[in-house]
């Protein structure tokens, strides 16, 4: 994308970090001269590559969530929790998915934007179903978690959430 592009050149000129120094345009010159085909597109392609790419591991900004369950008759859709997602703008947009026993929640609503740091933040939303029926005696005196997991490149990384 062109965010992502310049967004990518910005951080790779503020490091100033020579493209021979650079791991996976060093990997394409000895691909290069080990097979001798032509590379120069791709090449192109990753002296573009953003050096910090590798440093950002796909994570939830908090180790769990705790938030309180909406009891009774759902008429709406309502959002229950907002998430924390953190990941690599150069990847494709997150994904995510929830493992809910009880089918009471689904995701929501996905907001992401680059913050200051160079890393995409995406807040999602975990909502309750419109028309379902939350019974608080179903977990009266035990801990009712949801996971739910995001997916980011071939990556997946999962939260416990925890509901009162």
């Amino acid at each position: 994308s062109t965010l992502g592009c310049s967004l990518n050149q910005k951080r790779f000129d503020k490091l100033r970090i020579p493209s021979q120094f650079h791991p996976k345009v060093a990997f394409a010159s000895q691909f290069h001269s080990k097979n001798g085909s032509d590379l120069l597109s791709q090449r192109t392609t990753l002296l573009h590559d953003d050096p910090l790419s590798d440093d950002v591991t796909p994570h939830f900004a908090e180790p769990n969530y705790d938030f309180m369950i909406p009891e009774g008759q759902q008429q709406e859709s309502s959002i229950a929790a907002i998430l924390s997602f953190i990941s690599d703008p150069l990847t494709e947009a997150p994904k995510f998915e929830i493992r809910d026993n009880f089918d009471w929640f689904a995701i929501g609503s996905q907001k992401s934007q680059v913050n200051d740091n160079g890393v995409l933040e995406t807040e999602v939303s975990i909502d309750t179903k419109k028309g379902v029926y939350i019974d608080p005696r179903r977990v009266d005196n035990e801990a009712y978690a949801l996971q739910v997991t995001g997916h980011s490149g071939n990556q997946s990384v999962s939260v416990p959430v925890r509901v009162d």
